[in-house]
């Protein structure tokens, strides 16, 4: 696994009634890539460990994460905060 992340039009909500929280967000990730603070890599882990309401598409490693079993998904990403 390459490790890399990529959104596209993506649009995000903490609830299914709520505003949302990104609007429309295509942009790639890579392995090793750096991110300064307040850039939304917590509200990206969250959309692609769908804990978030989302529209849009996420790629991980090339797969649409949407296709992916959640708990297979889950279980495959580690997450170092």
């Amino acid at each position: 696994m390459s490790g890399s992340l990529r959104v596209e039009k993506l649009s995000a909500r903490y609830s299914q009634t709520g505003p949302r929280v990104l609007h429309d967000l295509s942009n790639s990730v890579w392995e090793k890539d750096w991110c300064r603070t307040g850039t939304g890599k917590s509200l990206l882990t969250l959309a692609l460990l769908r804990c978030i309401f989302t529209e849009g598409t996420v790629w991980y490693d090339g797969l649409e994460t949407s296709q992916v079993n959640l708990d297979v998904l889950r279980s495959n990403i580690t997450i170092i905060p």
